[in-house]
């Protein structure tokens, strides 16, 4: 008997305060958003085989947090009726058995899918992170799908991109008391941005989008990358405001909002970007994804 078990990957609008050890000590928020990237787990005759076939090569998208979700489902099915159960597990793994310093959206994101606005907090009772999700309805967001550009930003192919890599940056003994303000202000600029969704004006959307990428690229230089840098210069005129997906760095994808909610301007900053030129620089096409982890057969 064979199974087989997919989920989706994610854009997310703020990143890195859901990360050890700050959301142990303060409490996290991350807002983020599954597309229609799936990646897959299957185990036939016995021999596990895990795929990102048609996922996009760049990173920031969590697409290792989802695998991960995938690879436990497929062997453990019981966990697909435990959602929490499961998220925990795979962040288990990754943080304390790999050894890969991440936050929880990645997981998060993988099994519920949808947009989401997420909370989590050490429960002083058990000691573990409780995960909390706050649903933004599809009506309140259908704009946001029609101004969204994901791009990956390219950069040096010498050295493959980790994302834990710029956690440990961050979060490392030599950085990490000077960016707790930062991440701090991340929480407070996140419920803000959701709060301005489930409103339905949207009007502060962007200037809290570029308030957040402001505060993470003080959190470390690797943050923004060189390629990041021409792309943000050259297509100035056609958007409103720009960030990296996840941790960011060389590799990573960058998001931008579209100047004018229009098609032809969302069409104009395609348009600008390609002409740009830089070397693994490719906009991605994607939809919302609503649906979170699933067994296929």
């Amino acid at each position: 008997m064979a199974i087989k078990i997919t989920a989706p990957i994610r854009i997310d609008f703020c990143a890195l305060s859901d990360s050890p050890p700050f959301v142990d000590e303060y409490g996290g928020f991350t807002l983020n958003v599954a597309i229609n990237y799936r990646v897959s787990t299957m185990i036939r005759g016995g021999i596990k085989t895990s795929s990102k076939e048609n996922i996009p090569e760049a990173g920031g998208l969590g697409s290792s947090g989802a695998l991960r979700v995938t690879d436990l489902a497929a062997q453990n099915p019981e966990l697909l009726d435990n959602p929490e159960k499961l998220i925990r597990a795979a962040w288990d793994y990754a943080n304390n058995c790999v050894g890969q310093r991440g936050g929880w959206q990645d997981e998060c994101s993988a099994v519920y899918g949808g947009f989401n606005l997420w909370a989590y907090k050490r429960n002083k009772k058990t000691g573990l992170i409780d995960t909390k999700r706050i649903e933004i309805p599809k009506n309140k967001v259908k704009h946001l799908e029609e101004r969204l550009v994901l791009v990956s930003a390219g950069g040096p192919s010498i050295v493959r991109r980790e994302s834990s890599n710029i956690h440990d940056l961050i979060f490392g003994p030599e950085n990490y008391e000077k960016n707790i303000p930062h991440l701090k202000e991340i929480n407070i600029l996140t419920k803000k941005m959701a709060e301005d969704l489930l409103d339905c004006s949207a009007l502060d959307f962007p200037e809290l989008m570029t308030k957040i990428w402001a505060e993470l690229k003080a959190l470390h230089p690797t943050v923004e990358s060189e390629n990041m840098k021409i792309l943000q210069g050259k297509c100035c005129q056609f958007y409103s405001s720009a960030k990296a997906t996840g941790a960011g760095g060389d590799g990573s994808c960058m998001l931008f909002y579209s100047a004018y909610p229009t098609k032809d301007s969302r069409q104009e900053l395609i348009k600008k970007i390609n002409e740009c030129n830089l070397p693994g620089v490719e906009v991605i096409p994607f939809k919302f994804e609503y649906k979170g982890i699933r067994r296929e057969y």
